[in-house]
């Protein structure tokens, strides 16, 4: 009888031991279920697409401008398309007025001389104002010529008359 009741508690211990182990297999499923969940939520809080793996982090430092500040990417509208158009149509006019003068070439457009020029604020690279306003409009201020990140800022030169020999 005696070792009838080992076998019985041994029996029990071993079932018990399966019952635990089952058990902690049942919470951690649940416990996995649960942060699955909320991942998802927080994917869906951050902006990160459904099924994102890896670490959110990595996300945002990959794609750098994340963490610029700057301004919510804009439409460009049809008053501000015109006020272009407009502005490359007096640098025409004004290339027209300027032959033999040296000229300056806008690499984007073309247009010689432009009254108004802008320069790239981490590279140095020069295009037209009109060209660099049209081109700020891109959700991640580029230089177009080199692909550097940065703004562009607007050049003020005085322009002197063409001394008449």
């Amino acid at each position: 009888t005696e070792q009838s009741l080992n076998e019985m508690v041994e029996a029990f211990e071993v079932r018990l031991a399966e019952l635990t182990r089952l058990g902690i297999q049942e919470i951690r499923r649940e416990r996995e279920q649960t942060r699955r969940n909320n991942r998802e939520e927080v994917l869906a809080e951050l902006g990160l697409p459904y099924g994102f793996q890896g670490d959110a982090r990595d996300y945002f430092v990959n794609r750098s401008w994340a963490y610029m500040p700057h301004d919510p990417p804009t439409i460009m509208t049809k008053e501000t398309k015109n006020k272009i158009s407009e502005m490359r149509n007096v640098d025409s006019e004004r290339d027209a007025q300027s032959r033999g003068i040296v000229a300056y070439k806008c690499g984007i457009c073309l247009t010689t001389n432009p009254l108004k020029k802008a320069a790239y604020t981490k590279c140095g690279h020069t295009s037209c104002f009109p060209c660099a306003e049209e081109h700020s409009y891109s959700p991640i201020p580029t230089c177009p010529f080199c692909r550097k990140d940065g703004s562009f800022v607007a050049l003020f030169e005085e322009f002197s008359e063409k001394i008449e020999q």
